[in-house]
């Protein structure tokens, strides 16, 4: 991501294998679209305990534990093996 440039591309459907896509970039965000049939929702509970129910990603909890909620650009691009657990 040279310059705060995000190149993204569609994964299409030619990849080397069923299910597969083929990038060789490691530069790029590839993404796919989906033709899953059901819905995922899940609740956001904030500090103040305000909760906002919205689509997810993930059919799993993804923490049990209270994790921060930051904005991107304030992170840094890099971290320690320590700070990555």
């Amino acid at each position: 991501m040279e310059k705060g440039i995000l190149t993204v591309n569609a994964a299409g459907n030619d990849g080397p294998l069923l299910s597969s896509i083929k990038n060789y970039a490691p530069w790029t965000l590839t993404v796919a679209a989906s033709d899953t049939d059901r819905r995922i929702v899940d609740k956001l509970v904030l500090g103040n305990y305000e909760e906002h129910v919205g689509n997810a990603i993930n059919p799993f909890f993804s923490s049990v534990k209270p994790v921060p909620l930051v904005y991107g650009k304030e992170l840094p691009s890099s971290c320690s093996e320590i700070e990555k657990r």
